[in-house]
């Protein structure tokens, strides 16, 4: 086992990921991993083929999502172990489904309309067909067309500029809605994910205060991206707080080069004891 035996947050094709939710349950199982959850962003639809194809014997599988989300910046909620069948939940993934849609299609006008770039039918229908679409896959194109050398050209000169009227849902009605089907609403790579800038002290506190009265039950203490400082700050921010603990790589597939497992920068083994979320789940 090269990192741990629990990884709580994994992205499959049913997102933005790039291995099917069967092939993340063999992987799982490959990596000696016991318990995990799959966290596609605004989606169930991998839990449920997990559920129906993939054998789990000898695993403790939770499910889980993974709702994006603005308070005064960005933020992403991730519910474990509520009720597939619960309306509250899909409603949700309804709603945030429609966002990215609008979205979509409000980027590629400003694209059109501000840079003059111009995405073919045939690109259009690819990205249509897509599960969830969002940047990274406009800038995978704008690559590909050559308009830049690399994504992240892409977001510095022209993606991080775009302006769009569609905003994302505050974290209240998601949070609510997983609460109502009976799980439990953790607060994902608080510090920042992917890629992100870290948040100052201040803004942190300043969005863990807002987090806490709309409800939230936990942080994710431990993520692949986080120093074992990080990882300390949070874990005391947690205890002052009574909040829960959690923990994911959010492995993504090829597209990442997060392993499946790795909580930590350092690299260090996390073990499911270390994660009182499981103990409510």
């Amino acid at each position: 086992m090269d990192f741990t035996n629990v990884d709580l947050h994994l992205h499959s094709t049913a997102s933005d990921g790039t291995d099917s939710p069967v092939e993340i349950v063999e992987k799982i199982r490959e990596k000696g991993i016991k318990t995990f959850a799959l966290t596609d962003h605004d989606t169930v639809r991998g839990v449920e083929e997990i559920l129906s194809k993939a054998d789990l014997t000898g695993l403790r599988f939770i499910k889980g999502v993974e709702f994006s989300c603005r308070s005064s910046k960005l933020c992403h909620i991730l519910g474990y172990g509520y009720d597939i069948k619960s309306s509250c939940i899909r409603q949700m993934c309804r709603r945030q489904m429609e966002s990215h849609r609008e979205k979509m299609v409000a980027r590629i006008a400003f694209l059109k309309d501000n840079f003059n770039i111009i995405f073919t039918d045939e690109e259009l229908d690819g990205l249509n067909r897509m599960n969830r679409r969002g940047k990274p896959h406009l800038a995978r194109l704008m690559v590909q067309k050559g308009i830049a050398d690399n994504k992240t050209h892409a977001f510095e000169n022209y993606l991080n500029k775009i302006k769009t009227n569609v905003t994302d849902p505050s974290p209240a009605p998601a949070i609510k809605a997983i609460q109502k089907a009976g799980g439990v609403a953790i607060w994902a790579h608080p510090l920042g994910g992917e890629g992100e800038k870290r948040l100052s002290p201040e803004r942190f506190q300043k969005e863990l205060s807002d987090l806490l009265e709309m409800g939230i039950q936990g942080l994710e203490c431990y993520y692949s991206r986080y120093t074992e400082k990080e990882v300390r700050f949070l874990l005391d921010t947690a205890k002052k707080h009574d909040l829960l603990v959690s923990g994911g790589s959010d492995y993504h597939g090829k597209i990442k080069t997060v392993k499946l497992g790795q909580l930590n920068r350092e690299n260090l083994r996390i073990f499911d004891t270390q994660l009182s979320v499981l103990k409510r789940l």
